[in-house]
């Protein structure tokens, strides 16, 4: 089952993919509303856009403003309640940065549950992949790969399908190894791990 979700972040248009399920993190309702789309549901505490907004159509899940969790992170788990094991998240990068990185977090988290998830932003496309092999097909547009690792370090990564490979070594979140790679034209990418979380970044 494929899930998009849609945020209150830099967000154009959704990607031309047939989801299953379409939900909005709060103020995300209005990005979709802006470009002609009802989503499924709305998670938040509302605290950007009003109830009275919405469709009768959308089915609403009403947080307080004192939660522990940010609406994406809701939102996410809603997906993952409902059975989507792909997730996109859009309007998930730009706008505040603290939400920003607070949904890398979530994208790690989504990895170690053996779901695809992906940050899809206006100039970039950010996957993890945690303790396996993520492969995927690089968008036409991709000039760069990079990788880090979520944690203090990830061993045995491996690159394929990119300018420089890699092969069983240890990475480093105080290293700026695996910045800036390069696609092969043609090529699949297939980024593995031993013992970690990686975030792999397209730039496009």
């Amino acid at each position: 089952m494929t899930a998009v979700i849609v945020g209150a972040g830099d967000f154009v248009s959704l990607p031309t993919v047939a989801y299953d399920l379409i939900i909005a993190a709060d103020g995300g309702y209005d990005a979709l509303r802006a470009i002609g789309v009802t989503p499924h549901a709305v998670v938040g505490d509302f605290d950007s856009v009003h109830v009275s907004d919405f469709s009768e159509q959308t089915e609403l899940f009403t947080f307080s403003q004192n939660k522990n969790e940010s609406d994406m992170e809701l939102a996410v788990a809603e997906a993952m309640r409902r059975g989507a094991d792909v997730i996109d998240i859009c309007g998930g990068l730009g706008g505040r940065l603290d939400h920003t990185v607070a949904n890398f977090a979530l994208l790690a988290n989504v990895s170690r549950t053996a779901r695809h998830c992906r940050l899809i932003g206006n100039h970039e496309i950010v996957h993890a992949v945690t303790d396996g092999t993520l492969t995927f097909t690089p968008s036409e547009s991709c000039a760069f790969v990079s990788i880090f690792p979520a944690g203090e370090r990830a061993d045995g990564a491996s690159l394929r399908g990119l300018k420089y490979t890699l092969d069983n070594e240890t990475l480093f979140n105080t290293s700026t190894r695996g910045l800036s790679n390069e696609p092969i034209l043609g090529e699949q990418i297939h980024v593995s791990v031993q013992s970690g979380t990686l975030f792999v970044i397209e730039i496009l």
